[in-house]
């Protein structure tokens, strides 16, 4: 298990995640992937 140890490692992580399919030229931008799920509600 890995603790988080500050909210701007987890935005970094989160960054990660979302941008790792464009960093892979899937795609152009990370909205455009079909596998991302973001609640626009939640910041």
């Amino acid at each position: 298990m890995t603790t988080l140890r500050s909210a701007a490692e987890g935005r970094r992580i989160v960054a990660y995640v979302l941008n790792n399919p464009v960093k892979a030229g899937w795609v152009t931008s990370w909205n455009q992937w079909p596998h991302t799920y973001w609640n626009p509600d939640h910041q």
